[in-house]
């Protein structure tokens, strides 16, 4: 078990908070251009961004929950959903970053 968590935090917290540089170097196949991006710092940005949106159509959606009328139902959904697609678009940058810390962009 302690070997499993060792793995999980070298691999993907090591990879998500512990970036080698603010930019490198992306070469485009044959060509061999280079192109000077800081992807990581605003991959960073963004997927923290994400991960904020998600808490605060949470805590939204359970405040128009916590309300009893009809129109607070409606809310409470739409919040939910709201919640849902700011989940998917915060698990999509975290697997981008992953990926790109792990080509290290």
């Amino acid at each position: 078990m302690d070997g499993l968590c060792k793995f999980i935090t070298e691999t993907f917290v090591g990879a998500i908070f512990l970036p080698r540089s603010l930019s490198r170097h992306v070469y485009n196949g044959e060509n061999d251009l280079k192109l000077d991006l800081p992807m990581l710092p605003i991959l960073y940005v963004l997927t923290g961004l994400a991960f904020v949106c998600v808490v605060i159509t949470l805590v939204m959606g359970t405040v128009a929950m916590s309300q009893k009328s009809e129109a607070s139902r409606k809310k409470s959904n739409d919040w939910m959903w709201r919640r849902i697609y700011a989940q998917v678009a915060a698990i999509g940058l975290l697997a981008l970053t992953v990926y790109m810390r792990s080509k290290g962009a």
